[in-house]
């Protein structure tokens, strides 16, 4: 972790992901706002529907996008808190234990951004597309 041998309270590593949702999301929301659509919640991509629409078929029957979301954010918390955490000790154990348990979620939730970022740029280009041809239309 660069930014804990530099002396530094924060890991540069968990600011990251963090940022890339924060732009995937903006992205999200700039497609669905040109298509004029009331959520970003709804895709042609199969993936992108089971992660906004389908639920856990097992107890406690969570929707996938809570689970993807809560298992993000707490890999990223932990890795914040190891920062502040001695090695060896009970709190240092408990939340590796839970960066390493967390990890997957993390891992699929940022696979998932990727494949948002991609729709939405795929959208926002379809939309340009149209507009382009309208306006081919209109100055013939």
């Amino acid at each position: 972790m660069r930014g804990r041998r530099a002396g530094s309270p924060c890991s540069q590593s968990a600011v990251t992901p963090l940022a890339v949702c924060v732009c995937v999301c903006a992205c999200l929301q700039y497609s669905k706002l040109a298509q004029r659509v009331a959520t970003h919640k709804g895709s042609k991509n199969k993936l992108l529907n089971f992660y906004y629409v389908e639920v856990m078929s097992f107890w406690p029957r969570l929707p996938w996008l809570l689970v993807f979301c809560v298992g993000n954010e707490m890999f990223l918390v932990c890795l914040y808190l190891l920062s502040f955490t001695k090695s060896g000790g009970d709190w240092h154990m408990l939340y590796t234990t839970l960066a390493v348990v967390s990890f997957p979620i993390f891992f699929m939730k940022q696979f998932f951004n990727v494949i948002q970022l991609g729709d939405a740029a795929g959208e926002v280009a379809d939309a340009d597309y149209v507009d382009h041809q309208k306006q081919s239309r209109q100055t013939q």
